[in-house]
């Protein structure tokens, strides 16, 4: 796998506690109507101008699902294969 592939495949990377790039979570968007209440209950955590929460470190978006009640599931290092006979 040459560098770039691997480079844009784990884009994602966790330096001393904080993320290489910050994540904008599509997945943990809120509704406009929403954006009050959030900004009041979690001050830390910075909303985009498309309302998506914007994580830098890991332990406040660990915190963050935690205290939505998300759950994150772990993407399996390799795809599952079976191996013909």
């Amino acid at each position: 796998m040459d560098a770039v592939k691997r480079s844009q495949r784990y884009s994602f990377r966790v330096h001393a506690d904080s993320y290489h790039k910050d994540i904008h979570s599509d997945a943990l968007a809120i509704h406009s109507s929403q954006r009050e209440e959030h900004e009041r209950l979690y001050p830390d955590i910075k909303i985009d101008e498309k309302n998506r929460p914007v994580f830098d470190n890991f332990k406040k978006h660990d915190k963050y699902l935690d205290d939505t009640g998300h759950v994150k599931n772990r993407a399996p290092n390799q795809p599952r294969t079976v191996r013909a006979t």
